[in-house]
């Protein structure tokens, strides 16, 4: 099968919404409880997440569709853009507020804590840079290299960016996804909690960038 990364196109955003849906069911249990979200949830999500850095969503596509995705952006700006200029977040907010989506404000409020708590911690403010902010693939095409192939393009794209430094975090029982960072120049260089549980932060410095022993503190910030 042809795993190559491709550019996301709105054709594939229900069936990467489902392939998020069904590989972290953990976290949206843990936020959400017992009553699934209804899909458009995610669907929305993924959509306006195609109106931020397009040419950094891929894709690998199988017969059937997309098969693997990763979402990476080259900072916090272009989510912000896409915020303030797509009608992504009103109809979010619209549909939430009518029921469409099946998720309580609780919820809704125990997400945007956790998130704007890692996003201003001092542990992830150290390592500015690039971010991949998503990544999945379908349960029956695990251990084929695609997570790899979309990991390795969504990179290339970051660096043919003038990226430096990437992020991302991960959970440290997560032996696979660690394993599979590690091989592509990914170190955990500190650790984060939010209601969920502890986050390892891994960073992937690329040759010419300043690493973060040059900024006094910045690594007794990462470490806490």
């Amino acid at each position: 099968m042809d795993v190559a990364a491709r550019q996301v196109e709105d054709a594939d955003v229900p069936r990467v919404a489902d392939i998020f849906a069904r590989g972290f069911p953990a976290s949206i249990r843990h936020y959400c409880g017992d009553r699934q979200p209804h899909p458009v949830a995610f669907i929305d999500l993924f959509y306006f997440l195609s109106r931020v850095e397009r040419d950094l969503f891929l894709v690998a596509r199988g017969p059937g569709g997309p098969v693997g995705y990763v979402v990476a952006a080259t900072g916090p700006g272009g989510l912000v853009r896409a915020a303030l200029t797509t009608p992504y977040v009103p109809r979010a907010v619209w549909r939430l507020l009518s029921g469409g989506y099946r998720v309580s404000w609780r919820s809704v409020i125990r997400l945007l804590r956790d998130k704007i708590a890692m996003a201003v911690s001092p542990a992830i403010v150290a390592y500015r840079g690039g971010e991949i902010l998503s990544v999945a693939v379908a349960p029956d095409h695990r251990c084929r290299g695609v997570g790899r192939r979309l990991l390795e393009a969504a990179l290339a794209r970051l660096q043919g960016r003038g990226i430096r430094r990437v992020r991302l975090e991960v959970r440290p029982e997560n032996t696979a996804a660690l394993q599979l960072y590690g091989s592509l120049g990914f170190a955990v260089r500190g650790k984060i909690t939010d209601s969920q549980g502890p986050w390892l932060i891994m960073i992937r410095e690329v040759a010419g960038a300043e690493g973060p022993a040059a900024h006094a503190g910045a690594e007794g910030a990462a470490g806490r």
